[in-house]
């Protein structure tokens, strides 16, 4: 166990350093479960890209019009379930993964031995608020990028520590958008700075693995699963690093504000 509890505030280095090592440091913890997702949504895009090209070759473009329609039709209905059910799967893979990762990174931040199982069962414990509260902040955003992208962006910040909140803290799903805007206050600038370069790391080591997996041909996607989920848990340890940061922020200053006069 490579963790330390966490009693003061990180410096954005300090932070960005601690992620790096808690990941090296357990690797295999944190490289296993994005394995699996990465090659489940591999998987899934390969079924939904084979039945786009099985519509393809199987549409009778010669058939008259009313039947030709008739085919669109059925096959769009068809589609749209499918990329539903795809949507859904990876909305939830997504969230018990990153429950897993922000699990086993706030287990070692408090000094505690992580465990799959427990991380995986305390994850499905609770999915729905996970769901829930990815979900509120997912709509937020994109209309908040829609609308001009700075509000967008401060929503992101905002409801950026959500996921450690639910996962370490008795709250549900609406008080753990409130907490996580009270933990970031105040730190706005340090939160994105945390985020953006982390996030760049992560997307740079992404497109780079992307075309280093192009050689393998039809197996392609599954050496681009393996390289993406190489870079994929930083960005979740971050974010629990953060939290436990901006719980050291809160407990000094606890300890520095004068007691109530009676």
């Amino acid at each position: 166990m490579n963790g330390q509890k966490l009693l003061r505030e990180l410096t954005v280095e300090e932070t960005v350093s601690k992620t790096f090592n808690l990941y090296l440091n357990n690797f295999v913890l944190f490289f296993v479960p994005f394995l699996i997702n990465s090659l489940v949504n591999s998987i899934m895009v390969s079924t939904l890209l084979d039945y786009v090209r099985y519509v393809e070759t199987n549409f009778d473009f010669g058939a008259p019009a009313d039947e030709i329609w008739l085919q669109f039709s059925a096959m769009l209905s068809a589609f749209m379930l499918v990329f539903f059910l795809f949507l859904l799967v990876l909305w939830i893979t997504t969230a018990v993964t990153h429950g897993i990762c922000i699990k086993y990174a706030s287990n070692l931040m408090s000094e505690e031995m992580p465990s799959f199982n427990n991380a995986f069962s305390f994850a499905i414990r609770k999915l729905p608020s996970l769901l829930i509260a990815t979900l509120i902040v997912d709509i937020l955003v994109i209309f908040g990028l829609i609308a001009f992208i700075v509000p967008g962006v401060i929503l992101g910040i905002m409801y950026f520590l959500v996921v450690p909140v639910i996962l370490n803290e008795n709250v549900g799903t609406l008080s753990s958008l409130s907490r996580s805007k009270f933990l970031v206050n105040g730190r706005w600038f340090k939160t994105f700075a945390v985020f953006l370069i982390v996030g760049i790391v992560v997307a740079v080591a992404s497109s780079i693995t992307g075309l280093i997996a192009m050689p393998f041909g039809d197996f392609s996607w599954l050496a681009s699963s393996i390289l993406v989920a190489l870079f994929e848990p930083l960005l979740p340890i971050a974010i629990a690093v953060h939290y436990f940061s901006m719980r050291g922020k809160e407990e000094q200053r606890s300890i520095l504000l004068p007691p109530l006069p009676f």
